[in-house]
């Protein structure tokens, strides 16, 4: 799906995804959205991603990709229309939304293993199931043996694989992804992105991923 500033009817079409069900639906209705002294992101934006589906945003840089990934995750609010996953609507922050940015964000004192840890939730993280979440996502990354490395230890698609598990900790129903492999090699990216499909499609989940580069949103 490609965007562009003020659009106002853009609907998310996205025929090779497979109809995972374990994900949700995500929605913006209507949804409007400006920033001082800037013109309008969106001026009446709809947006329909079925449950399960990958999807892709393409489209120039300030033409709003990020601010719908941000709206999505609940770190801003529109200022008119409704997001909603599933049936929620959002309003803050969502426990089952996965995030993950262009830099990895790792907590630079904690190693691999705690960093995906941080990402279960307080419940379970320390326990002997949250000590298993955690073995089987480094695993499924490809990382099992990474666990005790710190960030610095790590190459830069080491530590984007473990950005990746620790957003996949809390088995989230939606995972955003904004520019996720913007700032690795080709080689490395085209890893990333298969490994990505891969969990993803274990996980069941539905995916948002923000790029700039056509051939991965042909992926």
């Amino acid at each position: 799906m490609s965007l562009s500033p003020n659009d106002s009817g853009a609907r998310a079409q996205a025929p090779q995804a497979s109809p995972w069900s374990g994900g949700q639906p995500v929605r913006l209705e209507r949804v409007r959205k400006a920033y001082p002294a800037a013109r309008p992101v969106f001026g009446g934006l709809d947006l329909e991603v079925q449950a399960g589906e990958v999807v892709a945003l393409l489209g120039a840089s300030g033409c709003g990709k990020s601010t719908l990934v941000r709206l999505v995750a609940g770190l801003e609010r529109p200022d008119a229309g409704v997001v909603r996953v599933g049936h929620r609507a959002v309003s803050g922050p969502l426990d089952r939304v996965g995030l993950m940015f262009q830099e990895p964000r790792l907590l630079p004192w904690l190693d691999a293993w705690a960093n995906v840890a941080f990402g279960l939730s307080d419940g379970v993280r320390g326990t002997a199931d949250g000590d298993r979440r955690v073995r089987e996502l480094l695993s499924a990354v490809g990382l099992p043996e990474a666990g005790s490395l710190l960030p610095h230890q790590l190459s830069g698609g080491m530590a984007q694989r473990v950005a990746l598990a620790r957003a996949l900790a809390r088995a989230p129903e939606v995972l955003l992804l904004d520019e996720p492999f913007g700032a690795v090699d080709a080689l490395t990216r085209a890893g990333l992105q298969n490994l990505l499909l891969e969990v993803a499609s274990r996980a069941r989940t539905t995916v948002l991923l923000v790029t700039h580069d056509v051939e991965e949103a042909l992926r």
